[in-house]
């Protein structure tokens, strides 16, 4: 699709949103769902499933060069509201908490795995909301370019902030798992 030019479309129905993100979404959660009391679920260390959501760092490095570059509006990235540069810091410590030490709570990785989620639930609004109504963050608030919707820029909705769900969701799987047993 991102060859095609398909998504460079911006106009209302949002392209990204109908034919990338929700059947990614929806994929993620018949996946999930059917395959949550397999035992594969629990065989990948909490530690990695932490430690993968530190990507995001790069991403959001990423997003502010866009923003230089002209493609993306400032409201996208740590510039503007989106704090997932933050989020993302704070799995390298969540990772460190969870290796060297093992009384950390369950209750707080699956809260911080909703949390995560959450932030991306607020990426999305911030580009849906930047995008469709610019008027709201102020005046002249300019739109993103239509080369977000090439490659390599649809990897961004199209692979990696599913996959970020998609650990996210696995995450809280596994917990509830070990929550469950008694562990």
């Amino acid at each position: 699709m991102g060859e095609s030019g398909f998504l460079t479309d911006l106009s209302f129905p949002p392209r990204y949103m109908l034919f990338v993100i929700l059947p990614l979404f929806i994929f993620i959660g018949i996946f999930m769902k059917k395959n949550r009391k397999n035992n594969w679920t629990q065989t990948i260390p909490i530690a990695w499933l932490t430690f993968y959501q530190s990507f995001r760092i790069a991403i959001e490095t990423i997003f502010v060069f866009t923003v230089a570059a002209g493609f993306l509006h400032k409201n996208v990235t740590i510039e503007g509201y989106n704090y997932d540069f933050v989020y993302a810091c704070t799995a390298l410590i969540m990772t460190l908490i969870v290796i060297r030490s093992k009384a950390i709570p369950k209750k707080v990785l699956l809260l911080w795995n909703y949390l995560g989620i959450t932030v991306i639930l607020i990426i999305i609004l911030l580009f849906v909301t930047t995008l469709y109504l610019p008027d709201f963050f102020g005046p002249n608030t300019k739109i993103f370019s239509k080369e977000f919707g090439l490659y390599p820029y649809v990897l961004v909705p199209g692979f990696l902030m599913p996959s970020a769900v998609f650990i996210h969701v696995l995450s809280i799987v596994q917990l509830k798992k070990i929550y469950k047993n008694g562990e």
